[in-house]
């Protein structure tokens, strides 16, 4: 009989160790999802260094969290560090390999580092995933992909889907104008890029307003033109495209 009590008292024990654990486990996963959610106010403000604090200090708490390592992969991209967010993003897909968003990730990071037919593979894999619920931005990646390898053709179908499906989008309605832009489609690049300039106004994005005003000043239209030079120089008078945006103003007051 004391051998009986003996192991039931084992047996007791060793439950309450393991619901001690558990219990340790999701107050560690309730508090790095706290540390998240302040990561994300944090990024949607601008305020990178403050957000991968935060992402940080999740992580310790989950370092098996697929979603953790995916945001920090984004916060060293927005930082234009592509190795280190590479890294992050493989690492989410080692720990989750169907994490169909990650793929997403990657294959905007490889356009932006010209590394297309690597993107063209991650879009491949979002193409492929029938249960992947934005198929609108599988059109935009690979629009963007085949507007930076100049087959404007192409990209504009994709570019165009993509945009009826989400009107509102910043880089779709920029990549859209500028492909039409490419080909001459004059008009419809500046009522394009004219949404683009609103869709980007919130992220500081200045591109869509130079090439509203060049798609304009093509046209002939030299108020809408102006207009638009008037407002990049305004707003943006320390980017580059500022000094092309003067130059403008000066033909046009000339004309």
């Amino acid at each position: 009989m004391d051998m009986v009590w003996r192991v039931l008292f084992i047996l007791l024990a060793l439950s309450l160790v393991s619901c001690g654990m558990s219990q340790k486990k999701v107050q560690q996963r309730q508090r790095a999802v706290l540390h998240m959610q302040i990561a994300d106010s944090l990024l949607a403000n601008g305020k990178l260094p403050e957000a991968l604090a935060e992402l940080n200090m999740a992580e310790q708490l989950a370092p098996r969290d697929a979603v953790i390592q995916s945001k920090i992969g984004l916060v060293y991209q927005l930082r234009e560090k592509p190795e280190e967010a590479e890294k992050r993003f493989r690492r989410a897909l080692d720990l989750s390999p169907n994490f169909t968003d990650v793929h997403a990730q990657l294959a905007r990071l490889y356009i932006d580092t010209n590394r297309l037919e690597k993107a063209l593979s991650e879009v491949g894999y979002l193409e492929s995933d029938m249960t992947y619920p934005y198929p609108e931005k599988s059109l935009q990646l690979k629009g963007m992909i085949y507007f930076k390898q100049e087959k404007f053709k192409e990209a504009e179908p994709l570019l165009e889907r993509s945009y009826q499906a989400q009107r509102t989008n910043c880089i779709t309605s920029y990549f859209l104008g500028r492909t039409y832009y490419a080909q001459k489609k004059l008009k419809e690049s500046a009522q394009v890029l004219d949404q683009a300039v609103k869709n980007c106004e919130s992220a500081k994005f200045e591109e869509p307003l130079f090439y509203s005003a060049m798609a304009y000043y093509e046209q002939g239209q030299k108020m809408q033109a102006k207009a638009r030079a008037e407002e990049l120089v305004l707003k943006y008078n320390k980017s580059p495209l500022a000094k092309k945006a003067e130059g403008l103003l000066n033909i046009l007051d000339e004309l």
